[in-house]
C-alpha cells in the first residue's frame, strides 16, 4: 500500500526508487512491524484503484499506527506498516477488502512477495532540522 494519504510525516523523493513517506512512532511501548515486500509485474490492471482504496481503509482499523513505503523503476517494492498488536494486525488479515486485495495481488499483480511480521522493541531517530 505504497499511498501517502495514510502517514504525512515526511516525504522523500529520489528517481531511482519513488516516493517513500517515512514513520516515526511517539508510540512509547513495544509495537510491531508487518513488512511486505513484492515484486510487482508489469501491468498495472486496478492496481493503483485498489491500493487507493485499502489505505483508506487500513487507516481506520483499530491498532494501525502508520506507514512506510517504496516501490522501484523495477518494480521491487517495501511497504511496512506499523501496529500496536498482534491482535490489531489478525483483524486485519481478515478484513474482507484486505482478503480480496490479496487475492487479486496474487492472481494479478505480484510475481512474488513474502510477508514478515515483527515486535519492535526500540526505535532510535535521528533528524536534521533548520536551524
Amino acid at each position: 500500500v505504497c499511498d501517502g494519504s495514510v502517514h504525512r510525516r515526511h516525504w522523500l523523493f529520489s528517481e531511482s526508487v519513488g516516493l517513500k513517506h517515512a514513520f516515526q512512532s511517539k508510540y512509547r511501548k513495544a509495537y510491531y512491524a508487518v513488512i511486505f515486500t513484492s515484486l510487482k509485474k508489469r501491468d498495472d490492471m486496478g492496481y493503483q484503484k485498489t491500493s487507493d482504496k485499502i489505505s483508506a481503509i487500513v487507516s481506520t482499523m483499530n491498532g494501525f499506527l502508520g506507514v512506510e513505503c517504496l516501490r522501484d523503476v523495477d518494480g521491487f517494492g517495501i511497504t511496512v506498516s506499523y501496529w500496536d498488536s498482534m491482535e490489531s494486525i489478525d483483524a486485519w488479515r481478515k478484513n474482507l477488502d484486505h482478503m480480496e486485495a490479496k487475492q487479486r495481488g496474487r492472481s494479478e499483480w505480484y510475481q512474488e512477495y513474502t510477508i514478515r511480521i515483527c515486535k519492535v522493541e526500540f526505535e532510535n531517530h535521528f533528524e536534521i532540522t533548520d536551524q
